[in-house]
């Protein structure tokens, strides 16, 4: 009886029903992706499939009557019979995956044994469905996800999409990352972002939204998000509209790509660029420093930022300029001690970094950062490494809040300080240069003016006057004989060329200003 064929345990028919039941288990073939077997209470085979008895390497007609353990090899036989004892015993149905090597090729069968009563007998029934193609799929689209949030996640871009009427978003894993929120929960409405976007670009981006839902067309729009840990974030969006049949837009998907990193390095070229210009417009160290103080806590949202130089050659450090929301500038001209961070910068050359003062060990704690209650910080010497001029430094309140990044741009601002003092160091010996040229000058002309006046006196009161009064003598002689005449006419012409060339060299070595 424990041997009855096919035909007789399905639908409890036989004859023709019965002829046809074994005929469509024969017709499960090897290949066919799909394997059928019943086993007794005893757990022998009744009947199997071709295609199941595939997997063992045997004929169906070798492994009716026989159980698991006496049909597959070592550990197979046992595992797959303890399957069976389960359900057996527990009447509940089991589902698994069952990995198999055939012909060399590596499938997967997707195994459902269950519980089966058939004319009071307590059968357990075995259904395998061939799953290689659809594991394969699955596995290739897992790896194409995988590779697609790898991407993502290098290139700071997360994909979205807009359910419009349900008002319903799907976010990428990264887009989760960017928002500053975990994966594991929903995305938020339109409303909710509405709210986390920066409150200066809230309209523009409300209003991109309308449009692209009016005119469906893509669109781009940057924005400014506050992410839950307070800090700001700069996107790029991209959102594409489709219409439904209706022809309203029904959904938009697109990506938005965090370009923070950016857009602030583009920000601090600028500001650095624009500290350079004003250093040529001459104005004074002072209004540079002040400037550059200014400019550093605002594109590194520091709550302090400082200026100290020493006071002449060897003299104590004091604080030139300050600025920042926590700065208080009535330490203006205070003098920073031994253990001050700026000190420690000038022994030690910069830059410096304390991503938390609580945790420092390596340098005690500048009194100026518990003064102000800092507790991170970065300081850089403004100037050559062997001889700084001076130091720049950076605090915040938070911990971890300044970092490699910050201290760079601080070494930017600190170059151009360093530039600014070597200019106008050159320029003020230019000038003093200039100056004593300029007196030397004076000096020459002066002594050239006295020698030329000296020459000129010195003509006017010797040979002029010999002349001259040569001339009144001359013109009192009478002629004597024929011919005197017309000598003393040449005398007296003579007389008063040389009085005329006397006259003119007496000018051009003093001139007369009548």
């Amino acid at each position: 009886g424990r041997r009855r064929g096919a035909g007789g345990l399905v639908r409890g028919v036989s004859g023709p029903a019965g002829d046809v039941a074994g005929a469509l288990v024969q017709a499960l073939g090897p290949g066919s992706g799909i394997g059928v077997a019943v086993h007794d209470e005893d757990l022998r085979v009744l009947v199997i499939s071709p295609s199941l008895a595939e997997l063992s390497g045997t004929e169906p007609g070798e492994q009716v009557g026989r159980r698991l353990t006496e049909a597959l090899p070592g550990e197979v036989g046992e595992v797959a019979e303890a399957s069976l004892r389960a359900v057996a015993a527990s009447r509940e149905p089991l589902l698994r995956l069952e990995p198999a090597v055939e012909a060399g090729r590596e499938r997967g069968w997707l195994v459902h044994v269950y519980p089966l009563h058939y004319e009071g007998r307590d059968l357990v029934a075995v259904i395998a469905l061939d799953v290689t193609e659809s594991r394969s799929a699955h596995e290739r689209l897992q790896r194409s996800r995988e590779r697609l949030a790898t991407a993502q996640r290098m290139a700071r871009v997360g994909s979205w999409s807009w359910e419009v009427r349900a008002d319903r978003w799907h976010w990428s894993d990264e887009l989760y990352r960017i928002a500053g929120l975990s994966p594991a929960g929903s995305p938020p409405d339109l409303r909710t972002l509405l709210g986390s976007i920066a409150e200066e670009h809230r309209a523009a981006f409300r209003d991109v939204t309308a449009q692209a839902l009016r005119d469906a067309r893509p669109y781009e729009v940057n924005f400014a998000v506050i992410v839950p840990d307070g800090r700001r974030r700069i996107l790029r969006g991209r959102g594409v509209p489709v219409r439904g049949e209706d022809g309203a837009v029904e959904r938009i998907h697109g990506f938005a790509q965090d370009v923070t990193e950016l857009a602030r390095a583009e920000s601090q070229q600028r500001a650095a660029v624009d500290i350079g210009r004003l250093a040529l417009t001459g104005v004074t160290f002072e209004v540079l420093l002040r400037e550059a103080a200014g400019t550093v806590a605002r594109e590194l949202g520091l709550d302090v930022v400082g200026v100290a130089q020493r006071r002449g050659p060897g003299g104590p450090l004091v604080l030139r300029a300050i600025a920042g929301p926590a700065a208080d500038y009535g330490m203006l001209g205070q003098e920073l001690g031994a253990e001050s961070l700026t000190a420690h910068v000038l022994r030690e050359g910069g830059p410096l970094i304390v991503p938390d003062w609580e945790a420092q060990r390596d340098i005690p704690r500048a009194p100026l950062t518990v003064q102000l209650e800092m507790r991170s910080s970065a300081a850089v010497a403004i100037g050559p490494r062997e001889t700084p001029i001076g130091v720049l430094t950076g605090h915040s309140a938070s911990p971890g809040r300044v970092g490699v990044e910050d201290a760079a741009f601080m070494e930017t601002v600190a170059n151009v300080l360093a530039s600014a003092e070597a200019r106008l160091e050159t320029e003020a010996e230019v000038g003093a240069q200039s100056e004593a040229r300029g007196r030397l000058v004076a000096l020459a002309l002066d002594a050239e003016d006295r020698a030329r006046r000296s020459i000129s006196e010195a003509l006017h009161d010797g040979p002029l006057q010999d002349l001259l009064a040569l001339g009144h003598e001359v013109s009192r002689l009478r002629p004597a004989a024929e011919g005197d005449e017309a000598h003393l006419g040449r005398v007296r012409d003579g007389l008063a060329r040389a009085v005329s060339q006397v006259r003119e060299v007496m000018l051009d070595l003093h001139p007369v200003q009548l």
